[in-house]
C-alpha cells in the first residue's frame, strides 16, 4: 500500500507498507521496528502479538511518547487487556491497529508534530 506524499522532511515518514516490508523515508524495513519523529529502532524484539507485555515496549517507552501506535501485522490481535491497562493507568496513549493502519495513523499525527511513536510488527 502507497502512502501520499508529504512536504515534511525533517521527521521519519512511512512511505509504504506491505505483509512483509515496512519503508520509511527512503529505507526498507523486512523486520519488526520502532518509528519515532526522529529515530528509527530496528529490529525490534517482541513477543508475538497476542503475548505482547509491557516491557517489550521499553525502548519504545524509552522515546518518552505521548502515544504508542502499535501494528500488529496484516490482521488486527489484540494482545492481554491487562497489558492495556498498565499503558492508560500511567496515562499513556495505546492504540491498536493493523500495521498498515497503524502506519498511516502514525504519519497523520508526526506530521502534526505529535511525540507519537509506531511499534511495527513486520511479519
Amino acid at each position: 500500500m502507497k502512502f501520499h506524499q508529504t512536504d515534511t522532511t525533517e521527521i521519519n515518514i512511512i512511505k509504504s507498507s506491505a505483509s512483509n516490508r515496512v519503508m520509511v523515508n527512503d529505507a526498507v524495513y523486512t523486520s519488526s521496528l520502532i518509528v519515532a519523529r526522529n529515530q528509527i529502532i530496528e529490529n525490534w524484539q517482541h513477543s508475538p502479538a497476542a503475548s505482547l507485555v509491557k516491557t517489550d515496549f521499553d525502548q519504545a517507552l524509552a522515546l518518552d511518547p505521548e502515544l504508542i501506535i502499535l501494528g500488529t501485522g496484516q490482521k488486527l490481535i489484540f494482545p492481554d487487556q491487562r497489558m492495556i491497562w498498565e499503558f492508560q493507568s500511567q496515562r499513556m496513549g495505546f492504540e491498536i491497529m493493523d500495521t498498515a493502519a497503524a502506519c498511516r495513523t502514525y504519519n497523520i499525527l508526526a506530521a502534526e508534530e505529535r511525540n507519537v511513536v509506531a511499534a511495527l510488527i513486520v511479519e
